[in-house]
């Protein structure tokens, strides 16, 4: 198994919505992901860093690798 890393730089969502856009530096969507629930935010005080744990429901996902990519 090889760690394939790809540049990001903003991850995007609509409270109340249901996708999750993360772009890369150049704007580019790399990653999206959607909820068949609905997006919401709450306060958390245990960890300084905004974030979601997410399972992830699809069996074997491909990912297409583009230059970027190492």
């Amino acid at each position: 198994m090889s760690r394939v890393v790809i540049p990001v730089s903003v991850l995007e969502f609509e409270e109340g919505g249901s996708t999750i856009w993360v772009h890369g530096p150049h704007g580019m969507t790399v990653l999206r992901v959607k909820v068949q629930g609905r997006l919401s935010t709450a306060k958390c005080a245990s960890n300084p860093s905004s974030h979601l744990d997410l399972m992830a429901q699809d069996r074997d996902p491909v990912f297409c690798l583009g230059p970027d990519a190492e």
